[in-house]
């Protein structure tokens, strides 16, 4: 019974109609994506191709968490959580991967980053069990210990690059705001306050008040994208933001005459 044909992968996909007539090779479409839609929980951009003559789209969509950066133990775990989510989704995404397409989420200074790319036929069906997953989530306390010490020794052996690596990062540490330094992360990690309990505290505090800026480009329809967009604040559930509390990054402007000299310890 071990021996057997594999299951269908349901990420196959099945129609490869295009929704518009393609432009002629020589023109060139240079209009941007429109805003489509917008809430007090999520602003949607949408441009249908006819320039790529390709049955796929994509998805990008920005997830704009006041807190996700706003300490560096609050950095840290944000990170854990994307890291975690993406280590369940494994197995899931395995399918997906083989039929051509592909997924990321990764934290950021606003918050966190999703991608979702592939077939428009099946799109739908990775993006909406990634919000899903991101929904339900629960740390997996058997996987948790080993993705936090892999995190820490990243951090850890950035120490180790080359002295030129660690000017260029220590220039950007020095000129941003906010910006919190690799040394921070490790201490968080290294102080015993990261834990399973903590990360499951804290996630239900990321995602509960957010505001979610979504791009959908490709062979899909405008209804198509505001259905996405529809299900992300339908299972998040979350709580809108003031527009005061969307963090921006802001970088010093040095005179050209101005010198600065920072020291640090190296290995």
């Amino acid at each position: 019974s071990e021996l057997h044909i594999p299951y269908k992968n349901p990420f196959i996909p099945e129609k490869f109609d295009l929704l518009a007539e393609p432009l002629p090779v020589e023109d060139v479409d240079l209009s941007g994506p429109l805003k489509v839609l917008e809430t007090k929980q999520v602003e949607l951009y949408y441009k249908l191709d006819r320039t790529f003559r390709r049955p796929k789209a994509s998805i990008r969509m920005k997830m704009i968490c006041p807190v996700a950066y706003s300490s560096p133990r609050n950095s840290v775990m944000t990170n854990l959580f994307t890291l975690l989510l993406e280590d369940s989704l494994n197995e899931y995404a395995y399918d997906a991967v083989v039929a051509g397409m592909r997924y990321s989420l990764r934290n950021v200074t606003y918050g966190m980053h999703l991608a979702v790319d592939g077939y428009n036929d099946r799109l739908h069906v990775l993006a909406n069990a990634i919000i899903e997953k991101i929904a339900a989530f629960k740390v997996n306390s058997d996987r948790f210990g080993k993705i936090r010490d892999q995190l820490e020794r990243d951090f850890a052996n950035f120490q180790k690059d080359q002295p030129y690596e660690h000017a260029m990062y220590n220039i950007s540490f020095l000129l941003e705001s906010p910006r919190w330094h690799v040394d921070d992360y490790l201490s968080c990690l290294r102080d015993g306050s990261v834990t399973v309990a903590a990360v499951d505290a804290f996630v239900p505090v990321l995602l509960g008040r957010m505001f979610a800026v979504v791009l959908v480009h490709g062979n899909v329809s405008e209804d198509w994208s505001k259905k996405f967009a529809a299900n992300v604040t339908n299972m998040l559930h979350y709580q809108p933001i003031g527009q005061a509390e969307i963090p921006r990054r802001r970088i010093g402007q040095l005179p050209n005459d101005f010198a600065v000299v920072t020291r640090k310890k190296g290995l």
